[in-house]
């Protein structure tokens, strides 16, 4: 004959199961500061992601990186915008000021 153990209490109800539902909720945040899904090319780097999967950070640093060798200040900053809302602290090892020519 099998032993089967059966809880006086349900398992939602547990003391342990309360303990760590807390501890989750309080370590649930976000660590890339306030969302930015008012900023403007938001939809365009969604777009981006979606064409580049996971890659699409480097992506838009490495187009970025290309304008700004070019010079191309209006294509820099367009790229560093969306590196910036998919990975903000790698368009910040790009904040590097454009030469003009002239």
């Amino acid at each position: 004959m099998s032993v089967h153990f059966a809880p006086a209490r349900g398992p939602r109800k547990s003391a342990v199961a309360k303990v760590l539902a807390r501890r989750l909720r309080q370590r649930a945040s976000n660590d890339n500061g306030e969302p930015r899904l008012t900023d403007p090319c938001f939809a365009e780097a969604l777009r981006h992601f979606a064409r580049h999967g996971l890659n699409a950070a480097d992506n838009a640093h490495k187009e970025a990186e290309n304008a700004l060798i070019a010079g191309d200040r209006a294509r820099y900053e367009h790229w560093h915008a969306i590196c910036s809302v998919l990975d903000g602290r790698l368009a910040d090892s790009l904040s590097v000021p454009i030469r003009r020519n002239g």
